[in-house]
C-alpha cells in the first residue's frame, strides 16, 4: 500500500513510500514525500543515492524498517503520482 500522509500509516503493516532523501542521521534516513517526512531505518545506505526512491518496509514505533529500495528516474513526477494515489483511495470502487 502506498501512503499519502503520516496519518494514513497503520502500525505493523507493510507500506511503500515514494519520496526524496532530505537527511541522513545514521542509522536512519529521512524521506520527504507528499509534504510529509518519514524516518527510515536503512539496511544499505548506498541504495539511497538516486533522487527519487520507492522504499518498502514495515512501520513500527514511528520508524519504517526498510525491506526494499527501488530507484526511479530523475524526471519522475511525484506530485502527479500522489494525485493518482489519492484518487485511487477516494474512489476505491472504480479502481
Amino acid at each position: 500500500m502506498y501512503i499519502t500522509s503520516n496519518s494514513a500509516i497503520v502500525p505493523n503493516t507493510d507500506i511503500k513510500v515514494v519520496g526524496r532523501v532530505t537527511k541522513v542521521d545514521s542509522p536512519f534516513i529521512y524521506l520527504q514525500y507528499n509534504g510529509n517526512t518519514v524516518k527510515i531505518k536503512y539496511n544499505n545506505l548506498h541504495k539511497y543515492t538516486k533522487n527519487t526512491l520507492i522504499v518498502t518496509g514495515t512501520y513500527n514505533d514511528g520508524v519504517l524498517e526498510e525491506k526494499y529500495v527501488d530507484e526511479l528516474d530523475d524526471d519522475f513526477d511525484d506530485k502527479l503520482f500522489y494525485r493518482v494515489v489519492s484518487a485511487m483511495e477516494k474512489y476505491e470502487e472504480v479502481f
